[in-house]
């Protein structure tokens, strides 16, 4: 089975580097808020990732509140480098290490809490792990020096008779929501049961718990975990009131703090613009505006002289919140896994009745790119029609087309898994 699982990764990823070009430009999150000026947002970026490289250590970690590489703040650094569209290895330490060097090397023991007394697996820490590590594109079903297949992890945690992850409960969806968003960061299924316990324990103000009373930070985690599970719209009367919920929080500069805060939050406010994308709208809307301004404006205010950003509390975990809020990008929607799963969503709805994609040649390539990610392509079909019986219907015109037409169909016919010296009596 990790062999399989293992050739889908590496095969959706040859994938990409061909179809990338199309695929994202139907499926990626686009920066289109622009009311503060686009230059201004990504030089804060920049300056932020500057300040990035003062905070790494040699085995490629980043700080957070001592000086040792910290797991949580690293997972946030990747997830913010990918939002802004650098490369992983755009941090490098004095060692040649990178960001996720260090989370493949301390990510089991920190999602095991080998750091307690009692070792005990964190579903939502393997859930963080896993949006980062599908960030990076790197193979979320063999991940760190012990190979742990992250996918299955957090599923065999899932207890189909409740609809819940881990130890999730009414006052601490942490497991839940982090498990649903982990999952969906790697296209990986996310039971519609899982969907309905978060709505029932969703409270009547529209927020949600995390055990600590972090309500502002919990909500825009589970509005994203609804929009990611595919089984919620914007529409949807829950993300409603978990939009509603957030904007009743909003601070007269744009931004949100908790309640043990003294001023906006850069890591609730970074999150929250997420929440706000994931839902479709627009954070520089008049909607989400407060004395006409801006979160991305709160932010900006934020930022410190050495690229810093950050409220009370400034570090390289805040820096990172922020850049997410400023790139506009959810957290789960970053990897090329869950982009190009969507985009073959995309191709399979729009097979015609006869099994076909408009042309014998067409068809052949959607045959062609889904046996490479690991589909049957006889098992798309619409109304029972295969692509098969597409090609063979049409193949005698097809064939006229001369010796390249029939080499692509001797390669979509065997990727069908029939014989090409046999098919359609040719």
């Amino acid at each position: 089975m990790k062999s399989i699982q293992k050739l889908v990764f590496f095969s959706l990823l040859i994938i990409i580097l061909i179809l990338s070009p199309v695929f994202l430009s139907i499926f990626g999150v686009e920066k289109v808020y622009a009311v503060t000026p686009t230059s201004e947002i990504d030089a804060a970026i920049i300056n932020a990732i500057a300040y990035f490289q003062t905070e790494q250590n040699d085995d490629g970690g980043l700080r957070w509140v001592d000086q040792n590489s910290s797991v949580p703040t690293t997972i946030r650094v990747v997830l913010a480098l990918s939002a802004a569209g650098f490369p992983q290895d755009k941090l490098v330490s004095g060692q040649g290490k990178h960001p996720m060097d260090f989370l493949h090397q301390e990510g089991s023991r920190w999602i095991y809490q080998q750091e307690t007394d009692q070792p005990t697996l964190n579903l939502a820490r393997a859930g963080q792990l896993l949006t980062a590590v599908s960030a990076a594109n790197m193979d979320p079903y063999a991940f760190g020096v012990e190979s742990i297949n992250l996918v299955h992890l957090i599923k065999i945690h899932y207890d189909p008779n409740t609809g819940i992850f881990g130890d999730a409960s009414p006052q601490n969806v942490t497991d839940q929501v982090w498990a649903m968003l982990g999952l969906a960061s790697a296209y990986a299924s996310i039971p519609p049961e899982a969907v309905d316990w978060l709505t029932a324990v969703q409270l009547p103000d529209g927020s949600w718990d995390d055990g600590f009373g972090g309500y502002l930070d919990m909500t825009p985690l589970g509005l994203m975990a609804f929009i990611a599970s595919s089984n919620k719209d914007s529409d949807d009367p829950s993300v409603i009131m978990a939009l509603d919920y957030l904007k009743t929080q909003q601070q007269l500069d744009g931004g949100w703090q908790t309640d043990w805060d003294t001023s906006t939050n850069a890591n609730t406010t970074g999150i929250i613009i997420q929440g706000i994308v994931a839902a479709g709208q627009d954070p520089t809307d008049p909607l989400w505006r407060t004395n006409n301004v801006t979160s991305i404006e709160a932010l900006l205010d934020l930022q410190r002289e050495d690229g810093a950003i950050g409220g009370d509390f400034t570090n390289a975990y805040s820096t990172a919140d922020a850049i997410l809020g400023l790139a506009c990008h959810p957290l789960y929607d970053l990897g090329h896994l869950r982009r190009i799963g969507r985009a073959f969503e995309m191709i399979f709805r729009s097979q015609e009745s006869d099994g076909g994609w408009g042309s014998v040649g067409q068809t052949i390539d959607v045959i062609l790119a889904a046996n490479a990610a690991g589909w049957d392509p006889n098992t798309i079909t619409p109304d029972g029609t295969t692509p098969e019986t597409y090609i063979a219907e049409n193949l005698g015109t097809y064939l006229e087309n001369g010796p390249d037409a029939i080499g692509k169909v001797i390669l979509g016919v065997v990727a069908t898994g029939q014989d090409p010296s046999n098919f359609n009596g040719t």
